[in-house]
């Protein structure tokens, strides 16, 4: 009677890192297919019109830049940090050096 538990047991955990292991692979893989979109997610490309600014060379962060407990977005374009801001409905950048707000 016990080992048919201890196998019942054994057998439940078997299948429960199964499916971890499975859903982190295929979560893995998506996410590195480029073929594959995923809302918000920013698709690796390096070569884009001359005018154009590569994905690979956007990052999007957060931080609190002037201090009063709320985060604001910050784009990071080769190299330069933006304030990402909004104004009568329209976004606009403004640019600032990340070392002013560095604590």
């Amino acid at each position: 009677m016990k080992d048919q538990q201890v196998r019942e047991e054994v057998s439940w955990i078997e299948k429960l890192l199964f499916a971890v292991v499975a859903f982190n692979g295929i979560t893995y893989l998506a996410h590195e297919a480029d073929f594959i979109r995923f809302p918000g997610r920013i698709p690796r490309v390096s070569k884009v019109q001359k005018d154009s600014i590569a994905p690979d060379n956007v990052r999007v962060n957060c931080y609190d830049l002037d201090g009063n407990g709320e985060e604001e977005t910050v784009l990071n374009l080769q190299g330069r940090a933006f304030s990402l801001k909004v104004e009568n409905g329209r976004p606009y950048l403004q640019e600032f050096k990340m070392q002013e707000y560095k604590k």
